[in-house]
Parts: structure tokens; sequence; C-alpha cells
């Protein structure tokens, strides 16, 4: 945090900005986040007016936002850490003069296992954040502090929610035990059955089967079902459907070409025949407004 001189002397100091980095979040990014971070900056209002909130969004191996860091500070400038790019006619000689693995994916590190371009998890973030951009900087800064803890125990209840522990009954079959006592599955890995049946319709092993699996110390896609395979979708489109002549090229034959199938319109409750004859036959066909007129 940081203070400056009070114009009026002697009295308190005035608040500038403050950089915010908890340790949670810290040891998050660090343990496996994906190698790239988002700086961007939206402003504040009404008592925080000309004042900005600058964060630094990073993204988890889910494709869930990951906040990593924020700073209140007085305005846009180098001095705040965030230098911003604005669209003019100068961008292509600023872009020019970067690095092109800074901006263009053709040149992107590979290790960042991070292909996106676009500055959506900025954007995200700066909406999630929408209802406390206009509160005090001590209602702010609680407010902030609040979604990032909140959102940290939901991601990690998600995990938990998915942990079960396999009971082995034989070789094949197991008992999944979840938190509570409805939440016992039965799994049979030799006949791919579980008895949430999300496996038999899908073909994809369910949570449960995969607590199974690991277990028994198996491949998990041996157990996927063959038509999700790449084997299987080779297979699939190995065959070709071959070009053929077009009519004025089809051998000619003597039989007499056959009729058409009889249309049945349905009118007031009964169904009325209309013979459609083809030119093949001395007729012409029926329009749809003729039809209409025969049945009317």
């Amino acid at each position: 945090m940081k203070f400056i001189d009070n114009e009026i002397p002697h009295e308190p100091q005035r608040f500038q900005r403050i950089y915010i980095y908890f340790a949670a979040c810290k040891l998050g990014f660090r343990a496996g986040c994906r190698k790239i971070v988002r700086v961007d900056g939206c402003w504040l209002k009404d008592t925080m007016f000309r004042t900005q909130l600058l964060s630094v969004v990073g993204m988890d191996g889910n494709n869930n936002i990951f906040h990593v860091a924020y700073a209140i500070v007085e305005k846009e400038s180098k001095d705040t850490g965030l230098d911003i790019l604005k669209l003019d006619i100068d961008a292509p000689t600023w872009l020019n003069d970067k690095d092109h693995s800074e901006w263009s994916m053709s040149h992107f590190s590979s290790d960042a296992k991070c292909d996106t371009l676009l500055n959506n998890l900025s954007e995200v973030f700066n909406g999630i954040i929408l209802d406390a951009r206009d509160k005090p900087i001590m209602t702010l800064l609680e407010k902030l502090r609040y979604i990032r803890m909140a959102r940290m125990l939901a991601n990690r209840e998600k995990i938990a929610a998915v942990e079960y522990v396999p009971r082995k009954s034989n070789y094949w079959s197991y008992k999944i035990l979840g938190a509570t006592v409805t939440d016992n599955w039965a799994v049979d890995l030799q006949n791919k059955s579980c008895s949430c049946r999300k496996w038999s319709l899908t073909g994809i092993p369910c949570k449960h089967v995969i607590a199974a699996i690991w277990a028994k110390k198996d491949n998990i896609l041996d157990y996927v079902h063959d038509c999700y395979k790449v084997e299987t979708y080779r297979r699939i489109y190995e065959n070709s459907i071959f070009p053929m002549n077009g009519p004025q090229l089809w051998p000619k034959t003597s039989k007499v070409p056959p009729l058409p199938p009889k249309i049945v319109v349905e009118s007031g409750g009964k169904n009325i025949e209309v013979v459609v004859m083809t030119k093949e036959h001395g007729l012409k066909q029926l329009e749809e407004d003729e039809i209409d007129a025969i049945v009317a």
C-alpha cells in the first residue's frame, strides 16, 4: 500500500494505491495453472471515481479463470505497472517492433499450454466484480476478498464431490462409497455397467467407474466404447462413394418407365388419392395449386 502527502500541511496522508496478492492465489497459480496471465484494468465509480482496478487473471486446466492478483491505482501509467495499447493508426508499427512470440499465435511458446489469444478472461472477471466497482475503498476490498474466497471454496468442493472410495468385491466388481449413505454405487467393469446408468447410456465411464478403474490400476481409455475411438472413426469413413456419369450418358432401355407413387391428400377427415403422371406418360405433372383445387 502506498500513501502520498496531503496537500494541506500537517494533515494525514492520502491513499494512492494498493496491491494485493494472497498467498493462496500465489501458491495455487504456481501449483499448476497454465503459464499465461491476462492483465487488464477497469474504471471504478462513484467515490472511487478516476481510480482503476488492475487485475491479473490466469487459467486453470479446466478453462476456469484463476484470479492471481489485483491493485487499485490512481490511473493507467507505466508507474502503476500497466501499459495498455491504444489501437490507432500506429498499432501496426507498434506490433512490428514487438517480438512475434508476444502477439502472434504462430510464434507462441509451447510452455504456456494455452492457445487463447483473446482477453476474454479479464472481461469475465470484470463482469463478476461489476457490483463492487461503485463501492468505497474498504467495501470494495472486502467484496473482492469475499469473491475470491467463495470461488476458491466452490472449486475446492467440486473436486471433493467427485472423490469416491472404491471397495473391491471381486476382480471386476466394486462398491463405490460417496460422502453420504445415498451416494453409493455398484460398478461392474467386466459388463461395463454402473448403477447410475451413465456409463451404459453414453459409453463413457462415469466418475464412479473411474474410481473403480483407478483402484484396479487400469487404463481409463480401455473402458471407453469403441464408437469414440479414432480407429472406429477411420473405419466409418474408409469407404468411398464413387462418381458416376450424368443422365445423358446412362444406358438406354426399352422398358416402360414406372409410374410415380400416388399422393394422398387429407381433406375433411378423408384421404383423397391424387394420381400424378409424368411427362414420359404423356400427362403434365400436377402442381400444388392444382391439387388444392381438386381437394376443394
